[in-house]
């Protein structure tokens, strides 16, 4: 059947085949393949209503050349006195932009006034699709605002743009507090905030708090005291100022010219850095001539003249090693632990997930930077192993060096069965009196460096004098007396089918995992062979006991999901959680939703044989961890001259007019001399591969065409024609108004050697083909065919 797909603007998207018992969500796959929207952002309506994903085309009641129309995405804007509301259509491509611009048109706020915030306030650049915003789902539109906090305690709000300085919010303030320009200083998050950049290049963000420095009062100067007269003359000190151009070079060489005063310290100088380039006092170390300038001098004091350059010298640190090795490296203030982590593995050889890095003596996490921690120049941080200590009940340690928080205990229990062993199953770990998990990385356990786990006793082994057949007495409503004549020693575990189906079972505790696994299969019809019992996230061994996996009454066991592994045409290979019911065309869903291989040109193969859609993962033999191949359609072509190629360019749906053309283009085979035979029989040609059993790998063979002759008029033998006695005129009369054309012919050595037969009928036909073809064979010469129709020749 076929539908039309319209977008909501009106146009027509593409028309679509499909089946009547194919769902909603199928259809949706189909437009995802062809234009590239995702399958979560489509909503398709029909006449208004939404339709739902798992209805069928059948369900919906849907006819020949029906319209589903693919309806927009509508968001909800709150303007920022949270009363108005205006809903924008969008497109999951369309940028936080574009809904800025909608908010000044019908609201009026500038778009550099506004803040969009959908769970965290959204930049210009983000589109829909990235910030996660939904069909149906609201946005808060605020103006940026800033709060200022007066160091008398007092707070309010300013409305500037987050392109704007300082200096833009000054005259406000003045007016609020009477504080003049000059004499107001603002601090954010304990740095200054610099006059000349912009607010949003400091990264402060909407509501960001604002804090107004005190002024200082100007220090006085220190005077100089003599009691004792120069025998000199005296000189009159020049202190008036002296203003000179000074360069500076940072850390990645770049430079840069600042006029300041002779007369000035060092100290006046930093702040003047900061407000450029963002760099805080604290973090410069100025030099001059590769000396450390110093800070209780001034310039001329120092010498730094004119033309002179300052050198901003890089931070540098100290890491000692777990050796007791002090490595010395150039760092920025900037820098994580995670990056500090790098380095020493580049100098020392020690991987970065084992290394435990120390500042005062407290253990630093990987996100926190050297700013963050206070780290200063030519600060030490001490790096160690990570490491852990395993006692077991009778006291004996064992010490793990170079562990790493992301490994499990799976690893440890592995070690210990080997060096002491200690059978893996029976290795319980406690850490600060929880249980530990075995397969949980021990970091996200809480384990930390020099931790101490403690291993349990292991419970006496009681092994059962004969083993005993378990029986399954049914349901927990069953008669109590029925059940206590045979559960003297059965406990009732819990089997959890899938994630909402469960059933009891009563059993012998001291029975072993594989009887368990036969008596499911007698209950639930769930072979043996696709059994994976599970505790705690361990797969139980068949050859143990329920009391040796640590199975008691209540216990829940899980049947693990069956898992397949798909291998795709580039020799990839993916895991798929399937159930025993399912289809294979579930399955090449589940691959094309992964890696977009259209579901029509997906063939699986198992055991040497193509699996149709409708069968079933039980249905076809497929076990636990098998392998299905999942190949690109394909067919073989059987020339008649013994070439065989063949051709991928197709899907079972297409037709054989589809295969021819993709011949003539690839090929160059015409396609009127394409004929094709299937296991002898011939091709349909508007029928689809499918329906005519073409499968993959089938072989079609491309016949020899034979030309077949309609029927002719009565033809002259080359010795008829030379009987013809041109000179009698009854002779050639009696070949009708030809006989000049049959003259020609008989006359001509060539042609009667060429040519066995000739149409009597029309002679002249025969001559001009006999004259194109060997105008064919010798392109040089010049075939003149004379008119002997004149009355000459007559």
């Amino acid at each position: 059947m076929k539908l039309t797909i319209t977008h909501w603007d009106g146009k027509t998207i593409f028309y679509v085949e499909v089946e009547q018992t194919e769902y909603v969500e199928d259809l949706k796959a189909i437009i995802q393949e062809k234009h590239d929207i995702p399958v979560d952002q489509q909503r398709l309506s029909h006449r208004g209503d939404e339709i739902d994903d798992t209805a069928t085309i059948e369900d919906l009641y849907l006819t020949e050349g029906d319209s589903l129309v693919l309806e927009p995405m509508k968001v909800t804007v709150i303007l920022p006195d949270n009363v108005k509301r205006i809903r924008l259509t969008l497109v999951p491509t369309d940028n936080i932009k574009k809904i800025k611009k909608a908010v000044f048109k019908k609201a009026g706020i500038k778009p550099e006034y506004q803040c969009v915030i959908f769970q965290n306030e959204l930049h210009d650049g983000q589109t829909i699709a990235d910030s996660n915003i939904e069909h149906g789902d609201a946005v808060v539109v605020q103006r940026f605002t800033l709060n200022i906090c007066h160091w008398d305690g007092d707070i309010f709000q300013v409305t500037p743009s987050p392109r704007d300085t300082v200096e833009v919010i000054k005259n406000i303030i003045m007016e609020k507090t009477g504080v003049e320009k000059e004499k107001q200083k603002f601090v954010f998050k304990e740095n200054p905030v610099n006059e000349f950049v912009s607010f949003k290049a400091q990264q402060i963000k909407n509501k960001s708090l604002l804090e107004m420095q005190k002024p200082c009062k100007p220090k006085k100067e220190a005077v100089k005291l003599s009691f004792f007269p120069d025998p000199r003359p005296a000189i009159m000190a020049d202190d008036s100022p002296r203003l000179v151009s000074l360069s500076i070079r940072l850390f990645n060489g770049t430079t840069f010219k600042m006029e300041v005063d002779t007369n000035n310290f060092i100290d006046d100088l930093k702040p003047l850095i900061e407000e450029q380039h963002g760099i805080s006092p604290d973090q410069q170390r100025l030099s001059f001539d590769g000396t450390l300038v110093d800070e209780t001098e001034t310039l001329a004091d120092q010498g730094i003249e004119e033309g002179a350059v300052l050198v901003l010298e890089p931070m540098k640190i100290f890491i000692l090693l777990p050796n007791g090795k002090k490595i010395r490296f150039s760092v920025n203030i900037d820098d994580t632990i995670k990056r500090i982590k790098r380095v020493v593995t580049k100098k020392s050889g020690i991987p970065a997930a084992v290394q435990v890095v120390k500042f005062n003596d407290m253990e630093v996490a990987d996100n926190k930077t050297l700013s963050s921690l206070s780290v200063v120049h030519e600060d030490t941080l001490i790096v160690e192993t990570f490491r852990i200590t395993v006692v077991d009940w009778e006291g004996e340690t064992i010490e793990f060096k170079e562990i790493s928080p992301k490994d499990t205990l799976e690893e440890i229990k592995t070690f210990l069965n080997k060096e002491k062993g200690y059978h893996f199953n029976k290795q319980i770990f406690k850490y600060a009196g929880t249980k530990l998990n075995t397969f949980v990385p021990i970091g996200d356990q809480g384990v930390k460096n020099m931790s101490i786990l403690e291993m349990e006793k292991p419970k006496e082994e009681v092994r059962p004098q004969k083993k005993v057949s378990l029986q399954i007495f049914g349901a927990l409503d069953e008669d109590p007396l029925k059940r206590s004549t045979h559960c003297d020693d059965h406990i009732c575990v819990t089997i959890q089918k899938s994630k909402t189906e469960t059933f009891p079972l009563y059993f012998d505790a001291m029975g072993y995992i594989a009887d368990l696994k036969i008596k499911i299969e007698e209950a639930q019809d769930i072979k043996v062979t696709d059994q994976r019992l599970s505790l705690d996230g361990a797969i139980l061994d068949d050859d143990l006991t329920l009391v040796e996996c640590k199975i008691s009454n209540g216990t829940t066991l899980v049947l693990e999901p069956m898992r397949v592994v798909c291998v795709l045409p580039n020799k990839k290979k993916m895991r798929l959680t399937v159930s025993l019911d399912d289809t294979i065309k579930k399955l090449k869903k589940a691959v094309f939703k992964k890696t977009k291989i259209s579901m029509d040109v997906q063939c699986m193969m198992f055991g040497g044989k193509e699996l149709r859609d409708m069968d079933r993962i039980e249905s076809s033999g497929i076990s636990h961890e098998d392998e299905i191949m999942v190949e690109l359609y394909s067919i073989k072509i059987a020339h008649w001259l013994g070439d065989i190629f063949i051709l991928t360019d197709l899907n079972p749906s297409d037709n054989l007019e589809d295969l021819k053309s993709i011949l003539q283009k690839r090929k160059r085979i015409p396609k009127e001399m394409q004929q094709f035979t299937i296991e002898g029989r011939p091709v349909n040609g508007f029928i689809s591969l499918r329906d005519q059993g073409i499968t993959h790998k089938s072989t079609l063979v491309m016949e020899d065409l034979e030309i077949i002759k309609s029927p002719r008029p009565k033809r002259a033998t080359v010795s008829e024609i030379k009987d013809v006695d041109t000179s009698d005129e009854e002779s050639v009369s009696s070949h009708g108004s030809d006989a000049s054309w049959l003259k020609r012919c008989a006359l001509d050595e060539d042609f009667t050697a060429d040519l066995v037969k000739i149409d009597t009928s029309n002679p002249k036909a025969s001559w001009l083909a006999y004259a194109a073809a060997k105008e064919e064979e010798k392109k040089e010469e010049d075939i003149h065919v004379p008119d002997l129709d004149s009355d000459n020749d007559a």
